[in-house]
């Protein structure tokens, strides 16, 4: 057995942010906005 390191790949926990952002984009293109400045 092998101790596990910071560096696994099975130590790191799913960015769920990030797919939920990929989720929004891809139901609501129109209301994301890649650059804040473009909000008015």
């Amino acid at each position: 057995m092998q101790p596990l390191t910071a560096a696994d790949p099975q130590n790191r926990s799913a960015d769920i942010l990030a797919q939920n952002i990929e989720q929004l984009k891809a139901l609501f293109p129109e209301a994301v906005v890649a650059d804040y400045t473009q909000v008015t």
